[in-house]
């Protein structure tokens, strides 16, 4: 399927911090964002500056096993360290 050429959103700033009763906090994550496009088994992460991801290959995998035909999802990839253990892009 050919994909339409998205924008990831971006961050937009407000005048205060978050705030809100039914939160604790709000985590804040680095990660590297992309856009994950979904199709026919197949997943290709593209980053906001239109370059493709030669790595995160664990997480293309599981993207490219969703129940789905055809997706386009926006979102950020993160490193997690478990145990002492550094997860890499690569992994």
């Amino acid at each position: 399927m050919q994909f339409p050429v998205i924008e990831p959103m971006t961050l937009s700033r407000i005048p205060a911090a978050f705030d809100h009763p039914d939160f604790l906090f709000e985590l804040k994550h680095d990660g590297f964002r992309s856009l994950a496009y979904i199709s026919d088994g197949h997943c290709e992460l593209v980053s906001r500056k239109r370059n493709h991801y030669k790595s995160f290959h664990s997480l293309k995998a599981a993207l490219a096993d969703l129940k789905v035909t055809d997706a386009i999802l926006d979102g950020e990839n993160l490193i997690l360290i478990r145990e002492s253990h550094v997860l890499t892009p690569t992994d």
